[in-house]
């Protein structure tokens, strides 16, 4: 019997990624590219070519582009849901799980580019 038959689907817990409500949250499907591993949600992808998303990496801050929306398991590649524009907390957000990158101005002025934004909300 399939499991999903028996949990609750659609549930989601406080996280406090949506800082506010404006600019309003909007999303798009992605396709995450393969042996990403396990992205948490809030985790900041970037593209080279828009075809396929990646973990925001040291290397990369200067192509941030939107945000993981849910808890994804790209290790064989995905297909997820990433926000596009809005304003959220830059403590909930994060690049690269195993490498800590650093949400300097750099990332924020890029992610300002497409309408999103990062409040600094203290917990």
């Amino acid at each position: 019997m399939n499991k999903d038959l028996c949990r609750k689907v659609g549930e989601t817990s406080q996280d406090n990624l949506i800082a506010s409500l404006f600019p309003r949250a909007l999303t798009t499907g992605v396709k995450i590219a393969a042996e990403e591993g396990k992205l948490p949600r809030g985790t900041i992808l970037t593209t080279e070519d828009g075809s396929e998303y990646k973990a925001l990496t040291t290397e990369t801050k200067d192509k941030a582009n939107c945000i993981l929306a849910d808890d994804v398991d790209a290790t064989e590649g995905a297909v997820a849901v990433a926000y596009i524009s809005g304003n959220f907390n830059i403590h909930a957000v994060a690049g690269k799980p195993e490498g800590e990158v650093e949400i300097d101005n750099t990332v924020r002025d890029v992610l300002r580019h497409y309408n999103i934004i990062l409040t600094d909300m203290q917990e």
